[in-house]
């Protein structure tokens, strides 16, 4: 068709009929400067820093993402045209190509936001330069927060775009969008993820890998081009600019290809072009059908992995036909193309049945000495204590030290997998489905214990595995692990920490706390005492032997304007070091059967009837028990000993409260079965 209608023309009539659109967008921007005063007063009134306030309101923020809601909302409102047969035919009937339709569609769109984000940053530099603070990085900040919303509006403008044009209904439409939004970087990844988690025992975190599933949609690209806790920085966020502008091109020259080819006569209907039905309505049931089944694992508290196949059976049934109603606006095609919907369902049953198998070696994963560069291990301990490293560096586990490590993980994890194929078989090897949610870590079985491993590779990446194993297997790969010098390095900042940025070291056991009055060369003695024992140190004494007493070192911080403290637990092997602190006047053996005892109080927690809490004052019965009273871990910092001993029977806490000379005090005390009666059977306070 022969076009008799200039494109000029043809935008200006497309303008008239745009009315609202516009002034959403107008009223979209009005916010955006409401925005942008707001923050500077908020700056000026809490005396913050006005001028860093600035450049990040000017600069990339948060508001991409309304930014690319209005580019979505624009296309919706500038394509629904296409879903009303009497419009449609209307349009189709004017002597214009149907390209020159599509572009002033779009060019339009861009225009009225073109203008106003122009407009809108002109008016913020205006005032940022009566405040006073208007520089050549201000106006960089303006340029690039520019070109991020407009990234963002044009991601989102043509993914709707061609979600309107793909279909016949402005539902369908409005679905369409989401699908395209939401598939790969959340659905499909999502969906991986939620397999390694129902059936891999090994798994701690997703894989790197996936991130690339983010890159399957422009406008989950443009959101992330928003500003993190760590700032905006060009190295992370140039590559998905470039991607998010490769997409827009993509989908600038899909959408008019297939507008100029979508038939008039499908408005009115679920999809524009029937022949990508099936295509489209696979890629969505076996996500679905996959989330099905992992709800229905975690329904039944991760009992059975039976309950993964049954849901993945019910979900492509119960989504194939949905989609198929969707498309046939018929609930009776419900059960259409019966065909299509058993091969999708033997796609998704290989597909579970895959992880289920772990036909990719995962578990078993353990990667040969010569392809790793260093290996660490992690159990409850060494991650908390990795919040606290502050010294030179962590070398981890080289050279034959790694190598040993390996092969001890790989017999481990060779015969765990054996083992637990074995029980499978037998109908009891499910693992537990959840997950701590702090670390993100699976929580072990009973009588296993969990050990991180990180494997840096030669080619720089980095692999992480989680292993449930037996709990001696598990103890003996640690042990070995804790008698390497390079280990203890990596987790224990004093053997590699500047010991000139140590301000203060306290010594506390709740019975007695004392600050350390040490000179330079007394401090130097002290830590050199202190880590030579801790060298002989064994994971076994950890696990078995409560401490007698805590270290805290305070210490400059990088920067040196702040302060922070790393916890240290002196046992009752360290001879040298409490012969150390005895001459300067720590009480190491006091207890307390020393002390005047005020009243003891005990907690139970249980679902048993009856009384859960007692308070004892009769000072016969607490001098009875005095020497039974033995301090616990919990009265330390943070619990990070790593002691897995004996806790206080019955399902009790035990405080106890008393005076020391220089006021009242409160600890935590472990003691036995009988004890606990006989406190029990004193005077109650409740």
């Amino acid at each position: 068709m022969t076009s008799r209608i200039s494109f000029s023309k043809l935008m200006k009539e497309n303008m008239r009929h745009r009315l609202a659109m516009n002034v959403v967008t107008l009223i979209y921007f009005l916010f955006t400067l409401l925005y942008f005063v707001i923050e500077i007063q908020n700056a000026m009134v809490w005396d913050e820093n006005v001028y860093e306030t600035i450049l990040s309101a000017t600069g990339p923020s948060s508001l991409v993402i309304l930014c690319a809601a209005l580019g979505a909302v624009t296309a919706l409102c500038g394509f629904a045209y296409l879903h009303s047969r009497t419009k449609t035919d209307f349009y189709h009937s004017l002597p214009v190509r149907k390209k020159s339709i599509f572009w002033s569609i779009t060019a339009n769109s861009f225009l009225v936001f073109a203008v106003l984000l122009i407009a809108a940053s002109v008016i913020d530099a205006v005032i940022t330069l009566v405040l006073g603070y208007f520089t050549l990085e201000v106006l960089a900040h303006l340029l690039l927060g520019m070109l991020c919303s407009l990234l963002a509006f044009g991601a989102a403008f043509f993914t709707a775009a061609l979600a309107m044009i793909m279909t016949g209904h402005i539902v369908v439409g409005i679905l369409g969008t989401a699908v395209f939004i939401t598939w790969a970087p959340v659905l499909i990844k999502f969906m991986f993820i939620e397999l390694q988690q129902n059936f891999f025992a090994a798994y701690v975190e997703p894989s790197k890998v996936f991130q690339l599933f983010d890159y399957g949609s422009p406008v989950y690209l443009a959101v992330r081009l928003r500003p993190l806790a760590e700032g905006w920085k060009w190295s992370q966020k140039a590559p998905l600019m470039l991607a998010v502008c490769v997409w827009i091109v993509i989908l600038a020259l899909l959408c008019q290809f297939l507008f100029d080819r979508r038939p008039s006569e499908t408005a009115g209907r679920s999809m524009a072009f029937p022949k990508i039905n099936p295509v489209i309505r696979v890629l969505l049931v076996i996500p679905a059908a996959v989330f099905t089944g992992s709800y229905l694992y975690s329904m039944t508290l991760g009992t059975s992995r039976i309950w993964v196949f049954i849901g993945v059976i019910i979900g492509t049934v119960l989504f194939h036909g949905i989609i198929e109603c969707i498309y046939q606006f018929d609930i009776r095609g419900m059960w259409s193309h019966k065909k299509q919907m058993v091969l999708t369902l033997a796609a998704v049953l290989c597909l579970t049945a895959s992880f289920y198998l772990d036909l990719y070696g995962y578990d078993r994963f353990v990667p040969a000495a010569g392809a790793v560069e260093s290996v660490m291990l992690k159990d409850d301990v060494v991650s908390v204590r990795e919040s606290y490293f502050w010294g030179k560096e962590k070398n981890e586990i080289t050279g034959s030290e790694k190598e040993e490590i390996l092969s001890m993980l790989k017999t481990a994890v060779q015969k765990e997998g054996s083992d637990a194929d074995g029980a499978a078989e037998k109908g009891s090897g499910d693992y537990t489905g959840f997950y701590d949610s702090v670390t993100g870590r699976r929580l072990s079985e009973e009588g296993k214990k969990g050990i991180q491993v990180i494997y840096h590779m030669k080619n720089g990446s980095e692999i992480k595995r989680n292993f449930d194993l037996p709990e001696d297997t598990a103890n003996e790969i640690m042990e070995t692990a804790y008698g390497m010098e390079s280990f203890r390095e990596s987790i224990y900042s004093l053997y590699t920490a500047d010991w000139n940025q140590i301000t203060d070291i306290s010594c506390n056991n709740k019975m007695d706390e004392q600050t350390l009055r040490l000179t330079e060369d007394e401090q130097k003695e002290f830590l050199t005492t202190y880590l030579e024992e801790l060298s002989t140190l064994t994971n076994e004494e950890m696990r078995t032997v409560i401490p007698v007493a805590e270290l805290s070192v305070e210490h400059k911080t990088d920067g040196g304007d702040d302060y922070s403290t790393d916890f240290y637990y002196v046992y009752p092997s360290f001879t040298k070091t409490l012969a150390f602190l005895s001459s300067k006047g720590y009480d190491i053996n006091k207890t307390l059967a020393d002390v005047d005892i005020s009243d003891i109080e005990i907690s139970r927690y249980s679902d048993e009837d009856g009384e859960n809490y007692w308070k004892v004052t009769e000072p016969a019965v607490i001098q009875s028990v005095k020497e039974k009273l033995i301090l616990d871990c919990n009265n330390f910092a943070f619990y990070a000993t790593g002691y897995e001993g004996e806790s206080t029977p019955l399902n009790c806490d035990v405080v106890v409260h008393f005076n020391d000379g220089y006021g009242e005090k409160t600890v935590y005390v472990w003691t036995d079965e009988a004890t606990l009666k006989t406190l029990m059977g004193g005077e109650s306070g409740q």
